[in-house]
């Protein structure tokens, strides 16, 4: 699974959140605090406590973008949760200090009579939880805290899951708004779902010289990464982005100059031609190869229908 999160490091008065937790900091626990322990976090963090901890990731890319990064001045988080953090789980070291997993969900909490067994400690290295669906995320808050999820939260709208740490989480600031290109001109003409393209577009870009992620070392593998996230996922960013131009159309913000989601808005709703004429805005050698291989996308399909009328 690809998580999304927006980290907000324009606002210097945020929260800033920890990704990676030392050991000997982490919590530790009676085997019956774990779930109380675990639902207190989750109340912080969707109700908005200025004491909250856990990291807040969206399954869409799109809700990042276009929701959580309204001026483009953030960066965009990608987490991969592989074998060691899968979704509803709970890893722990036991009382023996081996490292266990418990699989775990709201719905389990809600409805089970614990999930451990004893009275040992332990000590909680994650949890990772699927939190999209509200009735029974407040059914679950009330259950274990009390106190249920406060009426503007939107978990199931922003497609939401949870985790303590993220040890698989790369970060994109300086190439963002090569992303929103991306993303823009793949939920308009699909360009990704020529498998050829997708290969020939990975392997330009990680062929791309050195200096041109200087600063930014890890951003070439995150950007390889969204090109296969969007090659396999697009349907479903498909579904999310109607909900999010509702969202977007409701938002009044002026905005005093062009920036990516202008640029996003264009593509979508303007011919090719328009859109390609403004790129300038968005000059670089990431942008450049997009645009390149939608353009091969655009004439092969062209090519293709045309011999189609033969």
């Amino acid at each position: 699974m690809v998580y999304f999160r927006i980290e907000d490091i324009a606002n210097y008065e945020g929260i800033q959140r920890n990704y990676r937790i030392e050991t000997d900091k982490l919590p530790v626990m009676n085997k019956q605090a774990v779930e109380y322990y675990i639902a207190e976090e989750i109340r912080k963090e969707v109700n908005g406590s200025k004491d909250r901890n856990l990291l807040s990731y969206s399954k869409s890319l799109g809700v990042c973008l276009i929701k959580y990064n309204e001026y483009v001045d953030n960066e965009l988080h990608i987490c991969y949760v592989n074998d060691m953090w899968y979704e509803n789980s709970i890893c722990y070291f036991s009382p023996n200090q081996h490292i266990k997993h418990k699989i775990y969900s709201l719905e389990k909490g809600l409805y089970s009579h614990g999930i451990f067994k004893g009275n040992d400690e332990i000590k909680l290295i994650n949890f990772v939880l699927d939190i999209a669906n509200n009735k029974l995320l407040n059914d679950y808050l009330l259950k274990f805290t009390k106190t249920g999820l406060k009426q503007y939260a939107s978990p199931e709208k922003d497609y939401e899951v949870i985790m303590m740490q993220a040890y698989d989480d790369l970060t994109i600031e300086i190439y963002i708004d090569s992303i929103y290109l991306l993303y823009a001109l793949q939920l308009k003409y699909n360009f990704l779902r020529n498998r050829d393209i997708v290969n020939l577009l990975i392997c330009e870009i990680s062929q791309l010289e050195d200096f041109r992620f200087e600063n930014c070392e890890h951003e070439r593998q995150a950007i390889i990464f969204l090109i296969q996230y969007l090659y396999s996922e697009t349907e479903f960013e498909k579904i999310v982005f109607e909900e999010m131009l509702k969202y977007s159309e409701k938002r009044e913000i002026f905005y005093g100059y062009y920036n990516s989601l202008l640029q996003l808005h264009g593509i979508i709703y303007d011919d090719f031609e328009d859109s390609y004429h403004l790129s300038d805005y968005n000059d670089n050698v990431v942008s450049d190869i997009f645009w390149k291989y939608c353009m091969i996308y655009g004439k092969n399909l062209r090519q293709h229908k045309r011999r189609d009328e033969y």
